[in-house]
């Protein structure tokens, strides 16, 4: 296993620091270290996108805070980094929506790719190590305040970044709702900032197929029904195979 010790910023506490205004960073990232290249619908939660971009100058108190923090991760095989990179990650549900960023906040764009490439790295890493003692697929709910989708039934999507399903209502907003079953997620509850139930995170290199989706209902305006398909390496291969033929 890889050693982090010379990554210190993915050590945080309850802060985020990853600026995420450039959707770029995400998509090259999931192209290039998960193969995510093959021509299929990508979800963007825009209100998730701008929590991030609203914790990206608290890098600094992060890291002071960390240090007085640390903690042992309860999985065997799980090091502190993935502890705290998983921490980090589901703290950001906890931060406001639409705070004004001023241009004296931000870091330089060349730190802020870097972190976001380690952060992702850790967090499939953490996935990845969890997943060992889980059962294989799970099935999670994940809500948003802004993602709608047109004409995407029967259709392969997958996320912009890691997202975090629960069974609990109304978490973050019931515009747009995910009933989601995955194969590629794991369960994070004891390593979440969040007081929620089967908390589940799910990876950007999940695809999907959309099974079913339903308009104003009780709960959400929409909701989409997806079921794990395949890994983007494995959409790559398939797709290979049949141009070959």
């Amino acid at each position: 296993m890889r050693n982090h010790a010379s990554t210190p910023f993915l050590f945080l506490h309850r802060v985020c620091c990853v600026h995420s205004s450039n959707q770029d960073l995400t998509k090259n990232h999931s192209e290039n270290t998960f193969g995510c290249t093959s021509k299929l619908t990508v979800v963007t939660d825009e209100a998730l996108r701008q929590k991030w971009e609203a914790c990206s100058a608290n890098f600094s108190q992060a890291w002071k805070n960390l240090e007085q923090s640390w903690k042992r991760p309860p999985h065997s095989y799980l090091e502190t980094q993935h502890s705290s990179a998983l921490h980090l990650f589901t703290s950001v549900i906890l931060q406001p929506v639409n705070r004004v960023i001023h241009p004296a906040d931000r870091t330089p764009k060349q730190k802020h790719t870097f972190e976001l490439f380690s952060l992702f790295s850790t967090l499939s890493e953490a996935i990845q190590i969890i997943k060992h003692n889980q059962v294989m697929c799970l099935n999670t709910i994940y809500r948003t305040e802004t993602v709608l989708l047109h004409n995407v039934l029967d259709q392969l999507v997958r996320f912009d970044t890691f997202i975090l399903g629960s069974d609990e209502p109304n978490v973050t907003g019931n515009v747009s709702c995910f009933e989601i079953y995955s194969c590629f997620g794991a369960d994070v509850t004891q390593y979440s900032a969040l007081n929620l139930k089967k908390q589940m995170l799910i990876p950007p290199y999940e695809v999907f197929m959309v099974t079913d989706i339903q308009n104003q209902t009780d709960s959400c305006k929409v909701i989409y029904k997806l079921r794990s398909n395949m890994n983007c390496g494995q959409l790559q291969i398939q797709v290979r195979t049949r141009q070959r033929k």
